[in-house]
């Protein structure tokens, strides 16, 4: 996951009686578990490198927040809360990639529905532009009167030029 929700005040609540040591380590192995979508490894040496617990205090303090917040099983440290937000999150991503591929197929069908009606109209232009260009072409031939227009101003308009005397 890329995002987790994150309520303050339920973190708060869950955590105001831990030292800051141990509350940073217990964000840092949520945010593992996040990344990963899965249980924390069950073996504890590996999983401080991974959350970078090198001092006594921080290993300490790994272990005390494991042994509160997640349920040891054979496949591993589980959160609950963890789990129930990425099983939202993957049934929104399903829902979400059902409904991007009907919609893509949706557009596909309506864009060669467009390209039909575009060249069904086409056609259709097509012979009636030959028509009408044919029946005035025709139309031309047989009334030529309208060669010679007359206007109001087919005369040069004159200026009169004035010089001046020195």
């Amino acid at each position: 996951m890329n995002f987790y929700p994150h309520h303050i005040g339920d973190f708060n609540n869950a955590t105001r009686h831990l030292t800051r040591v141990e509350r940073s380590v217990y964000r840092d192995a949520i945010e593992l578990y996040y990344d990963t979508e899965s249980a924390l490894t069950s073996d504890v040496s590996k999983l401080e490198k991974r959350l970078i617990c090198r001092l006594e205090d921080e290993k300490s303090a790994l272990k005390s927040v494991l042994e509160e917040f997640f349920e040891l099983t054979d496949d591993g440290y589980f959160h609950v809360r963890c789990d129930s937000e990425i099983a939202k999150y993957r049934a929104n991503t399903s829902a979400k990639s059902k409904a991007g591929k009907a919609s893509a197929e949706a557009r596909g069908k309506r864009a060669e529905e467009r390209k039909k009606r575009r060249r069904e109209k086409n056609e259709q232009n097509l012979t009636g532009v030959e028509q009408v260009l044919d029946s005035v072409t025709a139309e031309a031939q047989q009334n030529p009167t309208n060669h010679n227009p007359l206007t109001n101003n087919q005369e040069p308009i004159k200026k009169s030029v004035t010089k001046k005397s020195s």
